[in-house]
């Protein structure tokens, strides 16, 4: 190995004396024990290790030169702060548990001269000696310091568009309920269309729970979602409309569970993320241009309309594009009247609401044309807050999410 090279990963996890009573099962997380958990999570790290110590073990007085990750096996990690201290440098992860007492010792992130140190704060017995300071232990003189969750994991995630304080919980057969809302609400983006934000969280959050406990995977999910996107293209084609709008909500709804059992169990891949993705990229104009197909024969300037919606979709995703590049964040998380465009702009959830309406009616083309309609006002507005957004930094005002104002990050006033 160079001297250039960064070390090897390897994860400790640290076992206390056994909080169960005799013969009572381990609490099961999305049908997880919580050690199994953190080897799961140790495994997609890509740790070369993944060792576990008993109360009374201890590492060797001579590691081996490595960066070593040490978790307590009775707690549940947000992922956040995982990632936080894989970015770290020698920190010992303290704060307090909720409802439980002061602040404890709950992770580290150290190097082999740190680590016999680290396993005694993590247990405990160190952060017991400094009186609960950040301090270093007098004996040991170890060479880190103690930090707690928000500095490793703000409370803001731009990934999932949403203001959400990383967490640590004790896992307790009576936390279950609680954990597992916890770190189902940690997968869902805060910023999306009203009914993946409104209408789906609690039966996709009941559908997640009874799925992980059958230990079904979320690529078998991903695969009906193929087949019911098919089903509704091929309906929407033969003008059998009614019919088709079945599969596609049931569709919707399953591209909500499977990205969210990929999270909560523990279970992302690469290969799931791509027929995922790649799905939601490439239906929905399928399903408009079989939609448009199957009302052709009765739909006055049916080309103008399907033009609008296909060329439209593309235009939508060049526009938040642009934005991307030229101003290094989402357009949708820049100010709040963004945030609330991205709940109702024509993308397909708020689509298909048009589309069933139209159909309550029995009039698809009205449907269509409405989509149409639509379409031009949700790439009108992203055009003129584009140009706003340029106006305005011509000017010297610096374009940043209004979740970066003191204000959200301060009291979490901005929770979506």
């Amino acid at each position: 190995m160079s001297d250039d090279a960064p070390l090897e990963l390897r994860v400790l996890l640290l076992r206390k004396e056994q909080e169960l009573s005799a013969g009572e099962p381990a609490p099961r997380i999305f049908g997880l024990e919580p050690i199994e958990r953190l080897q799961r999570t140790a495994e997609r790290l890509g740790a070369a290790r993944c060792d576990i110590l008993d109360t009374g073990d201890y590492p060797p007085l001579d590691p081996a030169p490595a960066r070593y990750l040490v978790l307590r096996t009775e707690l549940v990690y947000d992922e956040r702060l995982i990632a936080g201290l894989l970015e770290a440098q020698n920190v010992v992860l303290a704060d307090r548990l909720p409802t439980e007492g002061p602040p404890e010792p709950l992770a580290a992130l150290v190097d082999a001269t740190n680590l016999a140190a680290a396993v005694a704060a993590v247990r405990g017995l160190e952060y017991q000696r400094s009186g609960g300071e950040s301090t270093q232990d007098a004996l040991a003189d170890p060479a880190y310091r103690f930090v707690r969750a928000e500095e490793l994991a703000p409370n803001y995630d731009p990934k999932l568009r949403k203001f959400f304080p990383a967490f640590v919980l004790r896992a307790k057969a009576e936390n279950v309920r609680q954990i597992e809302n916890a770190i189902f609400k940690a997968s869902y983006k805060g910023i999306t269309d009203l009914v993946t934000k409104w209408v789906w969280p609690i039966p996709a959050r009941m559908v997640t729970r009874a799925l992980a406990r059958r230990g079904v995977r979320p690529n078998t999910v991903t695969a009906w979602s193929y087949l019911f996107t098919a089903l509704a293209t091929w309906f929407f084609y033969e003008g059998w409309f009614v019919a088709g709008l079945v599969p596609a909500w049931l569709m919707t709804f399953l591209d909500t569970v499977d990205g969210k059992l990929a999270r909560c169990t523990l279970t992302s891949s690469t290969l799931g993320d791509v027929l995922d993705h790649g799905l939601d990229l490439v239906h929905p104009p399928l399903w408009w241009a079989a939609w448009a197909w199957g009302v052709s024969a009765n739909f006055a300037g049916i080309e103008m309309a399907t033009a609008i919606v296909l060329v439209g979709y593309v235009t939508g995703r060049l526009l938040e594009g642009v934005f991307l590049l030229f101003f290094k964040q989402e357009i949708f998380t820049w100010q709040p009247f963004d945030a609330f465009f991205r709940t109702i702009i024509a993308r397909r959830n708020p689509n298909l609401i048009l589309l069933s309406v139209a159909m309550a009616f029995a009039r698809p083309d009205l449907g269509f044309l409405a989509v149409a309609a639509w379409t031009v006002v949700a790439n009108v507005v992203p055009a003129v807050r584009i140009v706003q957004a340029f106006a305005m930094r011509r000017s010297g005002i610096e374009i940043r999410s209004w979740y970066e104002e003191p204000e959200a990050v301060g009291t979490g006033s901005k929770t979506s």
